[in-house]
């Protein structure tokens, strides 16, 4: 999910703090987060006729026309921030532009508004016409993630150039595969570190079954790297040549089937799996352990680090992705759905386009769970470790903090919902709406 609701919040606006009209600036900024919104406009609106070429000023009163829907008005204000804005001003005001623009179903120009923001960020001028795999080598940095993200959400909600947004975002999850194998254990750990012991043992099992389920023909290939081993236990001590040759093989072998990754899961599985005195499972695992050892592959090769900055960070950030991938293929399910129905087609191609929509609405469906499962090990670590939960970037005021945090999950449970009525799914759909309106948001497409 595009996180304009946390840019907007944590980013240091100070300008206008060194001004004579700092604690003027001070008291409206407190009245605005107490929802106190025509006092706080009030102030501001004196603040900006003193100093017009304050942009920040600008922007409080945008957030303030934004939160009563008045949205052209909103408009107006962010265009006059930008006006006067610093370059660091001007990527959290664009953004804020762009979701704007999005209320007002100003689409196309929300997409451009985002793309004004590409110099500022390092990437390629051309990354839209690289491939999946050739951007995700790309994204090294947090920041250029980020603004795909952002970009591709606004293309999501917009309905603009949807096939490229999905290739941006498979690029940033992809590269999370490619270069971070972390991030694929970021549930498991979470809920072992918050003793969610059931949980975080399904989830590590998970983990083990994509990864073999990932690799073309395991079965066969893990059968050759044990017969391989038979041969070289086998094998006399004087055959150097031929051990040599078999152990490389090995070794190779070993590599593709990604053993080290298997033996580092396997013994999470065994200590969780002790602990809950689950002796057969023990037994399944320790033969699978013993299967999987080598000389390169033991306990003291494969350690299994504990790092809660790390795993907190991703899974943050991740679900965020996550969210953003299953809004694009919901919009584009809607699309063939849209195309189904506003075209005159044969009963073959009405089948095609059927068949196209509910891929992509299960894709959305399977996304948007990784994301609230995310959302929920995140939950359970802030309040298990509240002092260890500042690994990101959020409101330090206690009341924001809520808020924003409230609204990001009445919107992923939003699309939840939206995603759950597309398939007919309706009680799980309705029941997703009721905890969008326990969080104090009403559900439908314009909550995002």
């Amino acid at each position: 999910m595009i996180l304009f609701f946390i840019l907007a919040t944590t980013w240091p606006f100070l300008e206008g703090m060194f001004s004579p009209d700092r604690w003027r600036y001070a008291a409206a900024l407190e009245l605005q987060k107490t929802e106190q919104f025509a006092e706080a406009r009030q102030i501001y609106e004196g603040i900006a006729a003193r100093k017009p070429k304050q942009a920040v000023t600008w922007y409080r009163l945008a957030e303030i026309s934004a939160h009563e829907e008045h949205f052209e008005e909103a408009l107006s204000h962010i265009n006059k921030a930008n006006e006067y804005a610093s370059p660091e001003q001007k990527y959290y005001f664009l953004n804020f532009k762009a979701k704007l623009l999005l209320s007002l179903k100003q689409n196309r120009s929300a997409v451009q508004t985002m793309l004004k923001l590409l110099p500022m960020t390092g990437l390629p001028a051309d990354f839209r016409s690289l491939s999946a795999d050739e951007l995700a080598g790309q994204l090294g940095k947090a920041s250029h993630r980020q603004y795909l993200n952002g970009l591709a959400y606004v293309s999501a909600i917009g309905g603009v150039d949807l096939m490229i947004a999905k290739k941006m975002m498979d690029a940033v999850i992809s590269h999370f595969e490619q270069e971070d194998w972390n991030a694929s254990l970021c549930i498991p750990y979470l809920y072992e570190r918050t003793s969610q012991y059931e949980k975080a043992l399904a989830a590590y099992q998970a983990v083990l079954q994509n990864i073999r389920k990932e690799i073309t023909g395991y079965d066969a290939k893990f059968q050759s790297m044990l017969e391989l081993k038979s041969q070289l236990a086998e094998l006399p001590g004087e055959e150097v040549q031929k051990k040599t040759i078999l152990s490389k093989r090995l070794v190779a072998l070993e590599k593709v089937l990604s053993l080290k990754k298997q033996w580092l899961i396997l013994n999470r599985i065994q200590l969780l799996a002790e602990q809950s005195d689950n002796d057969i499972q023990v037994n399944e695992v320790r033969r699978q352990l013993a299967e999987l050892s080598s000389e390169k592959i033991n306990n003291e090769e494969v350690n299994f680090e504990l790092n809660d900055a790390v795993y907190y960070s991703l899974a943050f950030e991740l679900h965020h992705y996550f969210d953003t991938r299953a809004v694009v293929h919901m919009a584009l399910g809607d699309a063939a759905v849209a195309n189904m129905i506003d075209n005159q087609t044969n009963g073959g191609e009405f089948w095609n386009r059927e068949q196209t929509a509910n891929l992509d609405y299960q894709q959305a469906k399977r996304d948007i769970e990784v994301t609230l499962e995310l959302q929920e090990v995140l939950k359970l670590f802030e309040d298990r470790f509240p002092e260890n939960s500042q690994f990101i970037a959020m409101p330090s005021d206690t009341a924001e903090r809520k808020r924003s945090v409230q609204r990001n999950e009445a919107v992923e449970r939003n699309h939840y919902s939206r995603v759950l009525w597309s398939l007919g799914y309706e009680e799980q759909a309705m029941e997703e709406e009721k905890k969008v309106r326990l969080l104090g948001f009403q559900p439908g497409p314009q909550l995002f």
